[in-house]
Formats: C-alpha cells, sequence, structure tokens
C-alpha cells in the first residue's frame, strides 16, 4: 500500500479509502480497476422502478442501511468491547454506555440473532427446507413496504437471500426488521 501523507491520514479518517489509497465514492465506480466512472444517483421515480434487491443495493451503496457483512462486523465489535471485562462497576457502566448510545443497534442485533438462530436450526441441514417469510404482524406503523411486498414469499434459505434475508438486506428499517422465516411444511 502506498504511503500516505499527513493530509492523507486526515482524509481517510474522512472518507473511505481503499487497500489502494484511492478514495471509495457511491457515485464512482472502477469496472476495469482503473478508469473512474461517475454513477447517477437514481431519481426517485427510478428508486420506484427498482426490484427490492436492487434497491437495498442502491441504500446499501449510499450508507442508508448496513450490508449483513457490517451488522456482523458490529456486533462482533460490541462483544470484543465487553470481551475480559469482569462483572461489577467497570462492566455496569460499560454496559449502560453501550445501552445507551447504542440501544437500537442493540436492539436490532438482537432481532437478527434470534430470527438466524431459530432459522438455523429450522433447517436441520436441510437445503431444500422451505420457508415462508412472515412479519410479526401487518400493522402499518410496524412494516415497510418492502416487507409488506416480501410477506409470504416462500423458499428455501438460498432463495430467501437472493431477495434479502429478513433485517438490512431487505427491509427498509434495517435491522430493526420484524420478520423471520418460519419454515414451510
Amino acid at each position: 500500500m502506498p504511503k500516505l501523507s499527513s493530509r492523507d491520514s486526515a482524509l481517510k479518517g474522512q472518507y473511505k479509502v481503499d487497500e489502494t489509497g484511492r478514495l471509495r465514492s457511491p457515485g464512482i465506480e472502477r469496472p476495469n480497476g482503473l478508469v473512474p466512472v461517475g454513477v447517477k444517483l437514481p431519481s426517485v421515480n427510478d428508486l420506484l422502478d427498482l426490484s427490492i434487491p436492487e434497491l437495498v443495493d442502491v441504500l446499501q451503496r449510499y450508507g442508508i442501511v448496513a450490508s449483513w457483512a457490517d451488522a456482523k462486523a458490529r456486533a462482533a465489535k460490541v462483544v470484543a468491547d465487553m470481551n475480559g471485562i469482569p462483572s461489577g462497576p467497570l462492566f455496569e457502566a460499560r454496559m449502560r454506555a453501550l445501552t445507551t448510545e447504542n440501544q437500537l443497534a442493540l436492539v436490532g442485533q438482537a432481532r437478527r440473532t434470534m430470527e438466524r438462530y431459530t432459522t438455523v436450526q429450522a433447517m436441520t441441514g436441510e437445503e431444500n427446507q422451505e420457508f415462508v417469510r412472515m412479519p410479526e404482524d401487518y400493522d402499518e406503523s410496524r412494516i415497510c413496504d418492502a416487507c409488506y411486498e416480501l410477506a409470504g414469499t416462500i423458499g428455501t434459505m438460498a432463495q430467501h437471500e437472493e431477495v434479502g434475508l429478513p433485517g438490512a438486506a431487505s427491509c427498509l428499517g434495517g435491522d430493526l426488521c420484524r420478520c423471520t422465516l418460519v419454515p414451510y411444511e
């Protein structure tokens, strides 16, 4: 990796920089690896015409919703932050700080962890096990348009991954998604 100057180091903290030291931007693609090409943000009308997976890709590209990899990295950071702190005042203070600063993130992580655990447990090693996507309820204030559209979708785990698993991969509410995959028989 090229050596960064102090100015570049300051920029690196503010912007995303790839492994070669080039700035990354959602409005720039490098299809051949070298020549940057400008990419326009889709208009509202164009966004309305996108399929759910395409919309999620755009939302992730512009940092509006986190990817599943980012969500897992956040969860790993929380666990790493708590690892090695013995019970007592320090642990309690750290827990208070985590819950007040990151309450929604923790709720999202708890929902995704529980949903993934129950789904994997229900698979029992069977790749062809089918699941139906079920929202917690159909109350308009508790379900987004994307989840409403995907509710009742039946398919294998691989097929659900293609359209986006419950959570940040398909829900406009990110990891606060209230959907789960239920075994279908």
